[in-house]
């Protein structure tokens, strides 16, 4: 989605999100976006090749994902050792 319109990416997300919903698909997305990642119902963010975080299940609202893509797309607070993300 990154080489995509806002208004594309969230259409082209619903488009996921329904044919999971629907077909009982899974998809990997991997993405930098938190605005993206707001559609999963599970997100595991990676640094340096460990996982970091396993946010498990999403809470229900919010986006079709359950998550809010506004809270989401926040930045977060650089890390504590100065080192790149």
């Amino acid at each position: 989605t990154g080489a995509l319109d806002t208004a594309t990416g969230h259409e082209l997300m619903a488009l996921l999100r329904e044919l999971v919903d629907q077909q009982g698909l899974t998809v990997i997305l991997v993405t930098h976006e938190p605005d993206v990642a707001a559609y999963a119902r599970r997100t595991v963010r990676m640094r340096d090749g460990q996982i970091v975080e396993d946010g498990g299940p999403a809470a229900a609202g919010g986006a079709p994902g359950g998550r809010d893509p506004e809270a989401a797309a926040a930045p977060a607070a650089p890390p504590a050792d100065g080192s790149p993300r």
